[in-house]
């Protein structure tokens, strides 16, 4: 069998303690189950070996001693054989089984890893869900106080607008007296037209209470147009209000159509786990504070249709005044210094309406603001809902791996406890051979320190050869050198 090599030991960082030869048996495992075979040594035979050098009293006695000897020696060998082959079959199952467990560690492990990993991606979703959550308290907040301080302004215009009301009444009973002033002035000035004149004094009070009536009549006709200036004027502020309160009731219509929605977020909402809790119960804060807002602004709307109709009433009582300072023209500059400070006290009236229309402005947009403020803040909250999910979702997949990592290392220990006696037995076999690879190593350390020496004993003897070889080339051309000395020596002799 040969060793897988897909997972190694050194794969895996084992803590000490962590594994042991207890974890490694193979339960119902017929190899294991059967264990290392022991040769089985026989009864020792009753065989009489003579000495070396004494006398053989029976020859046949011998032989068949020796052939005792020889039977027992080859079942001896038989079994040895047995033994090698059974206890190197164990070893190569128990380096299988090695391998399988420490595949079945490294499973768990990479398991247990990707739980954990999980886990923390779960608990990071959790921390941005717990942030965004202070945001939202955050924003929540700010929306109660912004609903505070319309609630303060809301209170201040309705307080402004009673005492504008009040002056208002004031106002009128004011006018009211001043008409029937003209009135009885009227009726004088009608019964003193209609006495004859006994002399011409009369006449002379006459003439002048005409000339009086007649300038009263060109300041009267002065009025007319003043206010005819002022009520041109009044008209496009009067547009633009009524715009605005157009655009108002249209926002509120948008409103009341989104209350079905706001119902399913209610309804959502109540299905929310205790996480939210406290956002949802600050959302209902919020809303009946707008509930309240709301109310409020239709008492001030009510107020401010009471109010149209109380100027709807004015100007008829003004048209009808118009019509009796027509007749009562030669009292009016008597009633002049009464109605100035009324004239006075109706611009002021009219400047204050104006100013509580300013503010109310601030106040609608405000209210604006605060919608959709409201508005982010179901978003989020939504947007919450939705990680809340899906981070649920990640810890419920998370427990499903740790469940599982959990069941491979029980199974995997399991697997490992009926495996120790092989454990033991092959640690054995290896270490017993391990003792044999030493000695094997220790001879071919020797084998290859004499090959090194020899090695360098032959390249020593190459190095004197070759320089030998060389001395004997320069002998060599010396000798020639000589011989051809020699010869030119020779033959100069012969010559001579």
């Amino acid at each position: 069998m040969a060793r897988r090599r897909d997972v190694d030991a050194d794969d895996i960082g084992l803590v000490e303690g962590e594994l042991d030869t207890n974890d490694l048996e193979a339960a119902g495992c017929v190899v294991c189950a059967l264990g290392a075979r022991r040769p089985r040594l026989p009864t020792a035979p009753q065989v009489q070996l003579p000495a070396l050098g004494a006398h053989v009293h029976s020859v046949t006695a011998l032989v068949a001693d020796a052939h005792t000897l020889l039977r027992e020696n080859q079942e001896l060998r038989a079994q040895y054989e047995l033994v090698s082959a059974h206890n190197a079959g164990l070893a190569a199952h128990a380096s299988v089984l090695h391998d399988r467990n420490l595949a079945i560690l490294h499973r768990a492990r990479e398991g247990y890893r990707a739980g954990m990993v999980r886990l923390e991606q779960a608990l990071l979703s959790r921390e941005r869900v717990e942030r965004d959550y202070a945001d939202l308290e955050g924003r929540v907040a700010d929306f109660r106080a912004r609903a505070d301080r319309t609630e303060a302004a809301e209170t201040l215009l309705r307080v402004e607008r009673d005492s504008s009301a009040e002056e208002y009444r004031d106002l009128q009973a004011q006018l009211q007296a001043a008409q029937d002033q003209a009135a009885d002035y009227a009726a004088q000035l009608a019964r003193a037209a209609a006495t004859p004149p006994p002399s011409s004094a009369p006449l002379a009070r006459l003439f002048a209470a005409q000339g009086e009536c007649d300038d009263a009549r060109a300041e009267r006709d002065d009025l007319r147009v003043a206010l005819a200036a002022a009520r041109a004027a009044l008209s496009p502020v009067q547009a633009r209000a009524d715009a605005a309160e157009a655009e108002r009731d249209r926002v509120r219509q948008l409103v009341d159509t989104a209350e079905p929605q706001r119902d399913d977020a209610l309804a959502e909402r109540d299905r929310v786990t205790r996480l939210l809790v406290v956002a949802e119960q600050a959302c209902d804060g919020a809303l009946d504070m707008r509930d309240q807002a709301r109310r409020i602004s239709t008492a001030l709307r009510r107020e401010r249709d009471a109010a149209v109709t109380d100027r709807n009433q004015a100007r008829q009582a003004v048209a009808a005044l118009e019509k009796q300072r027509d007749a009562a023209v030669a009292e009016r500059d008597r009633a002049r210094q009464a109605v100035a400070p009324l004239e006075q006290q109706r611009d002021a009236a009219v400047a204050e309406r104006d100013r509580a229309r300013q503010a109310v402005v601030p106040l609608e947009q405000q209210r604006d603001a605060a919608v959709a403020e409201r508005d982010q803040a179901r978003l989020a909250l939504t947007a919450q809902r939705q990680r809340r999910v899906l981070v649920a979702e990640e810890l419920r997949v998370t427990r499903l791996s740790l469940s599982q990592s959990r069941a491979e290392s029980e199974a995997a220990q399991n697997l490992n406890v009926p495996l120790q006696d092989d454990l033991r037995r092959a640690n054995a076999l290896l270490v017993a051979h391990a003792e044999e690879l030493r000695r094997g190593a220790t001879r071919i350390h020797e084998l290859e320190e004499s090959v090194a020496t020899a090695t360098t004993l032959r390249v020593a003897a190459e190095s004197e050869m070759t320089r030998a070889q060389a001395g004997e080339l320069g002998a060599a051309s010396r000798a020639a050198e000589y011989r051809a000395g020699w010869m030119s020596v020779r033959r100069s002799s012969q010559r001579h």
